[in-house]
């Protein structure tokens, strides 16, 4: 009885242990498609009003495109390729929320508007694993 009580007890703890972190956390990013990545990228963007102003889009096997988010589906959207992308972050000093540069044709002047520190980074992290995809396949 004594053992089941202790293994009842490390089973408990072990629970509780998880409380408090989001579940986002959990996700390999490593492991996602593509398409995943890319729903996670627009998830970042709309959790600021400014921000849900863009949308991404996958364009192929190394490209993204971008579009503003009122315009149709049919509205020319601005390339974005993977392969010699660069990120950089800035804050807003009106809103204190993190801007996330995109070296690309057309996107210099528009930084993509995420909610925090956090968000920043992830958002890059999403992107790199987008590139490394893409170094797959240049390598294959």
């Amino acid at each position: 009885m004594k053992p089941l009580l202790s293994l009842l007890g490390v089973c408990l703890a072990s629970l509780a242990c998880t409380d408090g972190y989001p579940t986002q956390d959990a996700v390999s990013v490593g492991a996602m498609t593509p398409a995943e990545h890319v729903r996670m990228l627009n998830s970042y963007l709309g959790d600021t009003a400014r921000g849900a102003e863009l949308r991404i889009a996958l364009d192929g096997p190394c490209r993204l495109a971008v579009r503003d988010a009122g315009a149709p589906r049919q509205a020319p959207r601005t390339p974005l390729p993977l392969d010699d992308l660069q990120v950089r972050f800035s804050t807003d000093p009106a809103t204190g929320r993190y801007l996330v540069f995109v070296r690309g044709d057309g996107l210099e002047g528009r930084p993509f508007e995420v909610a925090n520190w956090v968000s920043a980074v992830a958002f890059r992290s999403h992107l790199q694993q987008l590139q490394r995809g893409c170094d797959g396949l240049r390598a294959s």
